[in-house]
């Protein structure tokens, strides 16, 4: 592999940008394969109207309700779902009475909220929020809360994960200190994850790329359609050192199909939320 050059360009990507120009990576396999760098006069998210289900979409997630009704001390919401993956929201509120199994699959839970331990055939697992938690498939366990009611984001694959399972991908952004070199990007890059559908859910710190995120939301950037820093991200991150974001991305090779009970929590003009300034 080598460095091919045509036109006005950077000699580093994301670094020294020209004025005037913005930084779009084609890339494919999610962020893992080969990518180009396209220059463009214009952010490639302009857009002044879509239509159609393929367009970037946001939800509320935390805005279900914490309250449930006894004698029912757990709510399971299944959100979207492909080939790959479901995603669902998971909520407890006090130990559970029985233990499960689940025989289709392995499940994932991110612990966004909440505290206390899964008690497996393998022994007991404490989690405190920001952990993973990966119940094997074919697995005994139940959930026991210790303090308030835990929210998870849980991730059912019908292959194994070791935090990849067929199509479908898992990674974690974590706070981390950003570039030295004062021309460097300090921002997402426009992009397009030419090859998998791409959801993101929202656990703590600041999301500076994208105005008006909260922790419990999620987006999701279906396979081919552009996003990346929203107008104003790029200057308002000139002066920061370091990010304080912690979010989980899902990638699914197959598309996601978001189920109905999503649209009671869904932040309807996101995907127009780009042409704002």
């Amino acid at each position: 592999m080598y460095l091919n050059k045509k036109g006005k360009v950077p000699n580093q990507a994301h670094v020294g940008i020209p004025e005037g120009l913005c930084e779009e990576e084609h890339g494919r396999e999610g962020f893992a394969g080969p990518v180009s760098h396209l220059y463009r006069t214009h952010p490639p998210t302009g857009w002044v109207k879509i239509e159609g289900p393929l367009k970037p979409r946001a939800f509320a997630c935390a805005q279900f309700s914490m309250k449930l009704t006894p004698p029912s001390t757990a709510r399971q919401i299944l959100m979207m779902q492909s080939q790959d993956a479901s995603l669902y929201v998971s909520i407890h509120t006090a130990t559970m009475v029985h233990f499960i199994r689940n025989a289709d699959g392995d499940e994932t839970y991110f612990v966004h909220q909440g505290t206390g331990r899964f008690e497996t055939d393998y022994g007991t697992l404490p989690y405190e929020p920001g952990d993973y938690v990966v119940i094997p498939k074919g697995t005994t366990y139940r959930t026991h809360v210790d303090a308030g009611p835990s929210f998870f984001f849980l991730i059912e694959t019908p292959e194994a994960i070791m935090f990849r399972a067929g199509g479908c991908l898992i990674s974690t952004f974590a706070p981390r200190p950003l570039e030295s070199d004062p021309e460097a990007l300090r921002v997402p890059f426009y992009h397009r994850n030419t090859d998998y559908d791409e959801v993101l859910f929202y656990h703590e710190g600041e999301f500076f790329s994208r105005a008006g995120i909260q922790p419990g939301m999620l987006t999701l950037h279906p396979q081919g359609i552009h996003h990346g820093p929203q107008p104003n991200a790029v200057q308002a991150a000139k002066g920061k050192t370091y990010t304080n974001e912690v979010a989980v991305m899902v990638e699914s090779k197959t598309p996601f199909i978001v189920k109905p009970e999503m649209e009671t929590v869904e932040i309807k003009d996101y995907a127009m939320s780009w042409s704002r300034r």
